[in-house]
């Protein structure tokens, strides 16, 4: 079981890759900016997949970006968390992970500057203002 999972996980993500890499290629050279989003999120779950999902049971609910920063929220059986990432040198690195919300406290407190931060959770969930 184990097995299946990762292949689909990997397989969604190939085919993410390859769906944006023929937009860019046959596509305009300037590519439109839901690609360029795409291709960014693949490397965000990518990264995410190989740090954290040790489990079968772990998949990515959803991906939030603004700017530098990138907030992931994930799933493992019954439980889930979220993780921070920051595009350093054209690379996605983690900042943080945990089980629950991380929130605007949590997210201010590892350098993602305010603005960005409300950007990153109203993308996750318009009505994160109740959970703080």
């Amino acid at each position: 079981m184990p097995f299946l999972k990762r292949f689909w996980v990997w397989f969604v993500i190939g085919l993410l890759a390859v769906t944006t890499f023929t937009t860019l290629v046959l596509g305009r050279l300037d590519a439109p900016a839901h690609a360029i989003a795409q291709s960014s999120e693949v490397a965000i779950v990518r990264q995410v997949v190989q740090q954290l999902g040790r489990s079968n049971r772990f998949s990515v609910r959803k991906v939030a970006v603004s700017g530098s920063y990138a907030l992931v929220s994930w799933n493992e059986g019954e439980a889930g968390g979220q993780a921070l990432l920051k595009k350093q040198s054209h690379r996605w690195t983690l900042l943080t992970h945990g089980g629950g919300w991380l929130g605007l406290r949590g997210l201010t407190s590892n350098g993602v500057p305010r603005s960005s931060a409300e950007q990153l959770l109203n993308q996750l969930d318009p009505n994160w203002h109740k959970y703080e």
